[in-house]
C-alpha cells in the first residue's frame, strides 16, 4: 500500500495484515485497536527529510513518533 504525499493511512479496528507486505504514507499512519499483523510486516511515514549526506539525520528534520 502506498499513499501519495498529502495522504495518511487510517487503519481501523480488527484489522489483519498478513505476511510480507509494507505500508507507506508520506504524512502519518494511524492504526487501530485490536489489530494483528504477520511477519515481516513493514510500516513507513515518510516525515523526513535526508538529503545532504555530510550532515546527521537529526539536524536534517528527521523525527520520530509513535506510531
Amino acid at each position: 500500500m502506498v499513499v501519495e504525499k498529502s495522504g495518511k493511512v487510517i487503519i481501523g479496528n480488527r484489522v489483519f495484515f498478513n505476511n510480507f507486505c509494507s505500508i507507506n504514507a508520506m504524512l502519518s499512519v494511524t492504526i487501530g485497536d485490536d489489530c494483528i499483523f504477520g511477519e515481516n510486516v513493514k510500516i513507513y511515514d515518510h516525515n523526513h527529510c535526508y538529503q545532504d549526506r555530510s550532515k546527521s539525520i537529526s539536524k536534517q528534520g528527521f523525527s520520530t513518533a509513535a506510531i
